[in-house]
């Protein structure tokens, strides 16, 4: 699946991005035809719009950028019917939830494993050497 990478390198390539991680069905096999792939994206510092714009509008051939219902979302489709999901988040934000859950042990209904298991899977994005590891694009 080179076009992961190919997203995540231009992801990657944004000043301020530590980690994108690949999640959700798609990811992990479990996929039907209304899925789509669910990329997180961790910042240090926020992702600008325009950045965003062009990793995205480069790409797709429908797209809807800041959709804030749950978090920070922006939603494309390529070219050939393959949809996409990209959420960002801030690693400060992160870091803090990972300690809530793991260390004091305060749970969050339904959302609990589902935060840890994605933060366990993003790896810290290397400018230039992406690649996939068990539903991870680092």
């Amino acid at each position: 699946m080179s076009f992961l990478s190919e997203i995540a390198s231009a992801f990657a390539d944004i000043a301020g991005v530590e980690a994108v991680a690949w999640c959700g069905s798609a990811a992990l096999q479990k996929a039907d035809s209304l899925s789509d792939h669910d990329l997180y994206v961790y910042w240090r510092t926020p992702v600008p719009l325009d950045a965003r714009k062009q990793v995205i509008a480069a790409r797709a051939s429908e797209y809807q950028l800041n959709n804030t219902f749950w978090e920070l979302e922006d939603e494309w489709i390529e070219p050939g019917g393959i949809r996409f999901n990209a959420m960002y988040r801030s690693c400060r934000e992160a870091e803090e939830e990972v300690h809530r859950r793991l260390v004091q042990h305060v749970a969050s209904l339904g959302y609990t494993t589902a935060y840890c298991f994605i933060c366990r899977k993003a790896r810290r994005t290397n400018r230039g050497s992406l690649g996939t590891d068990a539903g991870t694009t680092r």
